[in-house]
């Protein structure tokens, strides 16, 4: 007997299936935009925001294995971090952390999370102000060169300079999706 085996082939698969989710849940979707490239979409509901990032990557790859490599004086004095670790674009980051999803702000309306999909259908969410934050404290933010994806699918080679953060994929940190959802309901994630 052969055993198929579930993945999100692309990236507008896995937004689908995750929208599904949500509305199987209980969450009214008002809209799906997206973004970077087509590569995040950012989901908005009446009370919170979920900001998508697709990775062609299985979950126990993670997105950044160098982690340890890069950051090797951080993962020397905090072992419990050792491993791969997620990533994301200063300026996603910036963008997702904005006054207006920032509980301690004025302008707050409404939270927001970070979502990570995998191809193998894992869907683990994290808070962005925590991620931002831990890498700013702890200096797991990494300049380098990055291939410009849109240019390269018009035939060109083009890098650029790029600056992201960095997060251990640690359970402090990312929540198991498809187990919360289960056990928590749905609406508010934060209560």
């Amino acid at each position: 007997m052969q055993t198929i085996e579930l993945i999100y082939p692309t990236a507008e698969t896995a937004f689908m299936r995750f929208g599904q989710l949500l509305r199987n849940s209980g969450f009214a979707i008002l809209n799906s935009i997206p973004k970077h490239n087509f590569r995040h979409r950012l989901i908005q509901t009446p009370n919170i925001d979920f900001y998508c990032l697709y990775r062609k990557e299985s979950v126990q790859n993670g997105t950044f294995e160098k982690f340890n490599e890069y950051f090797e004086s951080f993962v020397n004095e905090h072992t419990e971090f050792r491993g791969h670790a997620e990533s994301i674009n200063k300026e996603v980051i910036e963008s997702v952390c904005r006054e207006s999803h920032d509980p301690t702000s004025d302008n707050y309306d409404k939270d927001i999370v970070l979502i990570y999909i995998y191809k193998d259908t894992k869907i683990y969410l994290a808070n962005p102000f925590i991620f931002k934050k831990f890498a700013e404290k702890h200096n797991l933010i990494r300049e380098h060169k990055s291939v410009d994806i849109k240019k390269e699918q018009e035939g060109e080679y083009s890098t650029f300079n790029e600056t992201t953060y960095h997060l251990p994929f640690n359970e402090m940190f990312f929540i198991n999706f498809n187990k919360w959802i289960k056990q928590n309901g749905a609406e508010y994630l934060f209560d």
